[in-house]
């Protein structure tokens, strides 16, 4: 999904290994700044629901088993404040 790396590569002049290093750093930047955004969720007197999902498929509902994803959301009572998170399986 996105723009190939090679695409970049050709349209910055620049190898595709270092491409390849800037978007991990620019990942990992992003990564920093949104746990530091998000905040703990939970306290002393403060309700946490948790709901889990399982989401894959099988085509035509049968055959070799699918990679699937855990999605986890987390809502707290009161206040709200809210957070997803996925887990790869």
């Amino acid at each position: 999904m996105g723009i190939p790396v090679t695409s970049i590569s050709l349209l910055l002049s620049l190898s595709s290994k270092t491409v390849r290093r800037w978007l991990r750093e620019i990942a990992k930047e992003a990564e920093k700044k949104y746990y530091n955004t998000i905040g703990l969720i939970g306290g002393l007197g403060i309700v946490v629901e948790i709901d889990e999902s399982k989401l894959g498929r099988r085509k035509y509902f049968h055959g070799y088993k699918v990679d699937d994803v855990w999605v986890l959301g987390m809502v707290e009572r009161p206040p709200p404040n809210k957070n997803s998170f996925n887990y790869s399986a």
